[in-house]
């Protein structure tokens, strides 16, 4: 087989690969309603169960930036010792909108291990020394990432779409320096007034049947059929522009595109991929050292965020070919053969990335907290169309850039 056939082929490849890898089942019964749900998979060999609450950095004053960060560590610091008993592990994810949780458990100690952590998580303080845990490891962490090229071109990037004293323009996780300062009754007070059921949502998936799901669920989370109402940032988003010189010898460049208040999340997913496959490294682009595309989300819609490390001698043309890239994605339909080859490609993507019960679960309770439904990839991605995919690049405001440049 020649060489560029081979590598036509391993896309398809990795797309059936991940298909067979897909537990059997996972898409036969869903029970969901607007902000809990039970994914039942038969032949899975763990529980995973997610939460995310209404709590981050539109929450915090600025001198408590990371506060929201902190109390969730602590709830995870407190409760570790008695999930390690039942086999079982918890995790924190942090955004800017939301705080979010795993946890991963065996088939046989699932629930009591699910009963453990929501209570831990809604019902019980952290002790004084599970928040200096958490507080310590938290700050170091922070420590380590604080003052790089990457942190200060991704905070300049914040600042150019929110304004430079906006709540949402500061680092979503938190600063060592404030979060240093927090104490355990800060912690419990964030808990009290933000890790709250009805401001929450959650997805459980693994071997377990709808009814021992809901049974779970619905003792935490009551009537779960209001959505969560989320923070939107004042003032609103703007195109901004920071530049920013360095002692480096990259250039970092970014741009946040505004969504759309109702944002068409499988083809704006969809078009991430795109520009991935387009812009980020390769041996045909030798000049491209590092590509960021995410979507983060909040109440007035979010925004595509992307980041892009290059020769500072090409920073120039990249920026206008990136820009390009979203110009022509919003004007001209992929042809229908393009279009069934990009999916193809993206839905193999998209498995391999959901391959774990607490990835699939973690994503499930994102579009419960934000969407207030849930979609399985093979639907979402089964649903999409070139024009869907061009009006959801046509729906992008205009973005905010930042550049960080030797200097």
């Amino acid at each position: 087989m020649r060489r560029g056939a081979v590598r036509a082929a391993l896309p398809r490849a990795a797309a059936v690969l991940a298909l067979a890898l897909w537990p059997v089942g996972l898409f036969a019964a869903q029970v969901a309603d607007r902000r809990i749900a039970v994914l039942p998979e038969p032949t899975g060999t763990a529980v995973a169960l997610a939460v995310l609450v209404n709590a981050g950095t539109a929450w915090e004053m600025e001198r408590e930036a990371g506060l929201s960060h902190l109390a969730a560590r602590s709830v995870v610091e407190e409760v570790a010792a008695r999930l390690d008993a039942l086999g079982a592990v918890a995790s924190v994810h942090c955004d800017a909108a939301a705080m979010g949780f795993t946890l991963l458990a065996p088939p046989a100690t699932w629930r009591a291990a699910a009963v453990v952590f929501l209570d831990a998580l809604f019902r019980s303080s952290p002790a004084d020394d599970a928040v200096a845990r958490a507080r310590a490891a938290l700050v170091q962490t922070l420590s380590r990432a604080e003052g790089s090229p990457a942190a200060d071109a991704r905070l300049a990037l914040r600042e150019a779409h929110f304004g430079r004293y906006s709540r949402w323009a500061r680092p979503p996780c938190g600063r060592a320096a404030e979060v240093a300062a927090l104490d355990a009754a800060e912690v419990r007070r964030m808990l009290r007034t933000r890790f709250i059921p009805a401001r929450a949502a959650a997805a459980l998936v693994g071997p377990v049947t709808a009814r021992e799901g809901l049974e779970v669920l619905s003792a935490t989370f009551g009537d779960a059929s209001l959505p969560v109402l989320l923070p939107r940032p004042q003032p609103p988003p703007r195109d901004g522009l920071r530049a920013l010189t360095q002692a480096t010898v990259t250039t970092w460049l970014g741009w946040a595109f505004p969504l759309p208040a109702e944002p068409d999340m499988p083809a704006l997913e969809l078009l991430a991929f795109r520009i991935r496959e387009a812009v980020g490294p390769a041996p045909a682009r030798p000049e491209v050292y590092d590509l960021g595309v995410e979507i983060e989300r909040h109440g007035a819609g979010g925004a595509l965020l992307i980041t892009l490390v290059i020769d500072p001698d090409r920073a120039d043309v990249w920026a206008e070919r990136v820009e390009d890239l979203i110009r022509r994605a919003a004007s001209d339909p992929l042809s229908e053969d393009r279009f069934h080859e990009t999916t193809r490609r993206y839905l193999g993507h998209r498995l391999l990335d959901l391959a774990t019960p607490e990835a699939r679960a973690l994503d499930a309770a994102r579009q419960l907290f934000f969407d207030h439904g849930h979609l399985p990839p093979d639907e979402a991605v089964r649903s999409l169309t070139p024009d869907r995919l061009r009006r959801a690049a046509a729906s992008l405001g205009p973005p905010a850039r930042a550049i960080l440049a030797p200097g």
